[in-house]
């Protein structure tokens, strides 16, 4: 089941820490939905190098932790009380042990309604301007 923790040990492995990484709990690792209000919890999924620096942004804009926001220079980014303006592209720039930079991206939609209709039917809804436009078109076109 979910929660399966082995204590809180946040052992500090010596050497190089290979295949060390495991995965934050309550974090999210990809795209995801959030309602408004609901808190952000991102983070970057394994490859992560043990020294590596973290620098979060969304929508290329880097993120500052102000009390809302926390953990721009961590692996797990969290934004409480979420409004649909938190809704962009967050992007990680972190180190994964190969000593060049990665970069992990996600996609965040923030919605006051969640709709029932799964990821794909949203983004398509976000994006359902572009939908009424081809539609537009086609009417266009019959002559």
């Amino acid at each position: 089941g979910e929660g399966e923790g082995e204590g809180e040990g946040e052992g500090e492995g010596e050497g190089e820490g290979e295949g060390e990484c495991a995965e934050l709990p309550g974090f999210d690792l990809g795209n995801v939905i959030y309602g408004v209000g609901h808190t952000l919890r991102l983070a970057v999924p394994c490859p992560v190098s043990p020294t590596s620096s973290f620098e979060w942004t969304k929508d290329g804009q880097p993120l500052v932790d102000d009390g809302r926001v926390a953990g721009t220079l961590e692996r797990g980014l969290t934004i409480e009380g979420l409004t649909e303006a938190d809704s962009g592209e967050y992007t990680c720039t972190y180190d994964d042990g190969s000593k060049t930079p990665t970069v992990f991206s996600a996609t965040v939609l923030v919605s006051a309604e969640l709709p029932a209709t799964g990821w794909l039917g949203f983004v398509a809804m976000a994006l359902g301007l572009s939908g009424a436009a081809l539609v537009r078109q086609r009417r266009r076109l019959r002559t």
